[in-house]
């Protein structure tokens, strides 16, 4: 399923290489088997249909835009509050937020962009202090796309877990499939 109406022909790896809109010149692979469900003009997830819930998330791919305006003084503090706002999902009576990088390590695509990966201090609260639990919350790939696509002066790429998925549920090859296919297109790109 493409994004933005433009699909790449598929590879020999079982992934179908799908556009990621709004930034046309970057594209990414879902593995065969798995839909796409767009949530707004910069965010997919990545999910396995479903009778019951129609479709069950398990990655999240977006981009986040923004400049020195938005109050962050350099990239690396913009891409960690926009990490920490996608993190944050509150339900009755309890609420989940990220908090301090635990660990970073760098990475890079087969494509040869250059990221990083990350672990986030994730927090489950309930209405009771003393329920407070800390987690790790990751893997989570974060590419600095910033002068490389057109778009505001700082891009955040992130391929990340769904924030409401149990640690156990998270598929950190899944997550690391789809971020090793992240590709920033340098030719002309068909959109058609």
């Amino acid at each position: 399923m493409g994004l933005g109406g433009a699909a790449l022909a598929e590879e020999s790896t079982g992934l179908e290489p799908t556009w990621f809109s709004p930034l046309p010149e970057v594209f990414f692979a879902a593995p065969t088997g798995l839909t796409l469900q767009e949530y707004g003009p910069d965010w997919v997830s990545i999910g396995t249909p479903s009778l019951e819930n129609g479709f069950l998330p398990e990655v999240d791919v977006h981009a986040f835009q923004g400049g020195p305006s938005e109050g962050s003084p350099d990239f690396e503090t913009f891409a960690l509050a926009a990490l920490r706002n996608t993190c944050a999902a509150d339900g009755p009576g309890e609420t989940i937020h990220c908090d301090a990088v635990r660990h970073r390590q760098p990475f890079t695509s087969d494509s040869g962009l250059e990221g990083e990966i990350l672990y986030l201090d994730r927090v489950h609260e309930t209405w009771d202090p003393a329920s407070r639990e800390v987690t790790v919350f990751g893997q989570i790939f974060l590419f600095d796309l910033s002068g490389k696509t057109n778009g505001e002066e700082w891009i955040a790429l992130v391929v990340q877990p769904v924030p409401t998925l149990e640690l156990d549920a998270i598929d950190d090859q899944l997550l690391a499939d789809i971020a090793r296919t992240v590709e920033v297109a340098t030719g002309p790109i068909d959109g058609g």
